[in-house]
């Protein structure tokens, strides 16, 4: 890339091309988002710098009024100027990937504001500083957002974690909200997508090895197998037991709504007979750092290259 802050960065932009609605996006007002602005000047206040920043990289107000969004950038961008050029690298280091990923999204929306441009060179700093530290891929990645929604996951991309409408029952307990980026940070697992619990592949041919193998995935370095389906987390709950699934290193997800499964882009359209849209049957291998190192997608409901003795030849 020969300079990547030339790059026309509007025409890739999500938000540009899509409506709120469409993204899902929560449409915050300003007194929605002025209790987080205050506790963002108060961390200021306290010389509490990465805290600051880590708040204001979560849950940004994407999908809300251009007034609310440039308060929040300006408050943002009233973090980085704190923040000494000689200490930017050492809280760069201290982000994860994906509060890089919204640092960068966030660098580039300053540069459009007139304030941001006052303070060009302080942003230019951190982009480098950014880059310097992980590489170009949080500018690729925020390029191709939009595309990757629609495209089929495969080796190298992110793993799409920050997504929120997952459940599952816990042991004993009630269904609960699934926090697959909470859950997942730091780990090496498994992602086995099915299209339905109690169908016959999916029961016969597809969990079963993993069930089996589930030793042999940890002592491989795999910390646990999600297990996701479109079915509620009750029906799923039945199906583990129905399986004799006792094993905690296997956990059954519910993706309701589909949202994990359009990041992944595996949905699979079995409308014709009756089942509407579904899970597609995958598996991947996701990396500690959240990055696919392996990932294997069926065609429509075959079980073939999404297996577990095929999955344990590429650990």
């Amino acid at each position: 890339m020969d300079d990547w802050r030339r790059i026309d960065i509007d025409q890739y932009d999500p938000e540009a091309q899509y409506e709120a609605d469409d993204l899902n996006l929560p449409a915050y007002t300003l007194q929605d988002i002025e209790p987080k602005l205050s506790e963002l000047r108060t961390q200021l206040s306290r010389g509490s710098a990465i805290q600051a920043l880590k708040l204001g990289l979560d849950d940004p107000p994407y999908g809300s009024a251009p007034n609310v969004k440039s308060a929040y950038l300006l408050s943002v961008l009233e973090i980085l100027q704190t923040i000494k050029q000689s200490e930017i690298s050492g809280l760069v280091k201290e982000l994860d990937l994906d509060e890089i990923d919204v640092l960068v999204k966030f660098l580039y929306s300053l540069m459009a504001l007139k304030e941001g441009q006052k303070s060009g060179g302080v942003l230019l700093t951190w982009f480098d500083k950014a880059i310097e530290i992980v590489g170009e891929g949080p500018i690729v990645r925020y390029m191709s957002d939009e595309l990757k929604m629609m495209a089929v996951i495969k080796r190298g991309d992110k793993f799409p974690n920050n997504v929120k409408n997952l459940y599952y029952k816990p042991e004993g307990g009630e269904p609960k909200e699934f926090d697959l980026k909470s859950f997942t940070r730091g780990k090496k697992y498994v992602v086995v997508n099915v299209p339905g619990a109690f169908t016959p592949p999916c029961s016969e041919q597809h969990l079963p090895g993993y069930i089996k193998s589930v030793q042999q995935f940890a002592s491989k370095g795999v910390d646990f197998i999600l297990v996701v389906s479109k079915n509620d987390p009750l029906v799923l709950n039945a199906w583990r037991q129905s399986l004799g699934v006792n094993s905690p290193k296997i956990i059954f997800v519910s993706d309701p709504e589909l949202e994990l499964t359009k990041k992944l882009g595996s949905t699979l359209d079995l409308s014709e007979i009756g089942l509407g849209l579904r899970t597609g049957r995958l598996a991947l291998i996701v990396n500690r750092s959240g990055i696919v190192e392996f990932a294997a997608v069926e065609d429509g409901g075959a079980v073939d290259v999404s297996t577990a003795p095929k999955l344990l030849a590429k650990l």
